[in-house]
């Protein structure tokens, strides 16, 4: 199809998708908001994601055991403040899957209390699997001690990982204790909880 420029219209027709050559369109010449983050790609797309959740309710333990029960998306467990971004993680019995592939960015915390009276210490283990659950490595771990009975203490666990196949990737956090300790939640307060959040493409 021949190039046809219509002076009095204004116009030009018949350019066919990619014909016009590379760098003739910069950035300036774009309207305002002409880009959405649907069109864009890598960094340039933001945090399209980001989700947060917590223990809803306190409870005793003495041993090393992954968190399974009582888990909430904070949005949803508090009705003011907190918001999400994007697709949401799915949980079930403290097992996480995640929504799409992505470079993503996971925060957790456990706040602890020691019951046993002795020296003890109390931890957090960040878990990822790659293999549908089959295995799972400690990707970062994090330990606090408690001296005596009633010391409070929190652990901050901080990791980013390659999401490369939302069919096979999990993720879960573990409670390591020496000594009877409570592992502390709220429905509305983030006191036992995590933050995905989705940095880019992978």
């Amino acid at each position: 199809m021949p190039i046809v420029f219509n002076e009095s219209a204004g116009t030009i027709s018949g350019i066919s998708v990619g014909g016009l050559p590379d760098g003739i369109v910069d950035t300036d010449m774009l309207a305002n908001n002409a880009v959405t983050a649907a069109k864009a790609t890598g960094s340039a797309k933001g945090i399209t994601m980001q989700d947060s959740w917590v223990i809803t309710s306190s409870y005793e333990t003495n041993s090393t055991a992954d968190i399974t029960a009582n888990w909430a998306r904070h949005s949803a467990a508090s009705s003011t403040f907190f918001g999400n971004i994007g697709s949401a993680m799915t949980e079930s019995s403290g097992v996480f899957t995640f929504p799409s592939t992505g470079i993503y960015l996971v925060l957790a915390q456990v706040v602890i209390r020691a019951e046993g009276g002795g020296r003890t210490y109390m931890g957090a283990e960040q878990r990822i699997s790659s293999d549908s659950g089959t295995n799972y490595s400690d990707a970062t771990v994090a330990y606090n001690s408690g001296y005596q009975n009633s010391a409070y203490t929190s652990t901050q666990t901080v990791a980013v990982y390659n999401v490369t196949n939302v069919s096979t990737f999990r993720w879960k956090i573990r409670s390591v204790f020496a000594d009877t300790s409570k592992v502390f939640g709220d429905a509305t307060n983030k006191l036992t909880g995590v933050t995905f959040t989705r940095l880019g493409d992978t």
